[in-house]
């Protein structure tokens, strides 16, 4: 797990919490939180799950991860 996060780290990337294949688990995304990585919210699903996200809130909330631990994108879209 330490050689993901260090690569991770390495190319400045952010981690998916996945909701469809409920991937990380919860050790490694304390270890990554540990060491200031973000991360962002996925899903594969595509039926009526799809945007409920169960498995993210979850494992999120378990691991007490707060705003300030999730990437928020610079650039600002243009409406319309």
């Amino acid at each position: 797990m330490q050689q993901i996060i260090t690569a991770l780290k390495n190319k400045k990337l952010n981690i998916e919490i996945n909701d469809l294949a409920h991937t990380p688990h919860e050790k490694f995304i304390l270890m990554a939180k540990e060491q200031g990585l973000k991360f962002t919210f996925g899903s594969d699903t595509r039926d009526s799950k799809a945007g409920r996200l169960d498995y993210c809130k979850y494992i999120a909330g378990k691991c007490g991860l707060k705003s300030d631990d999730f990437y928020i994108p610079a650039r600002t879209l243009k409406k319309g």
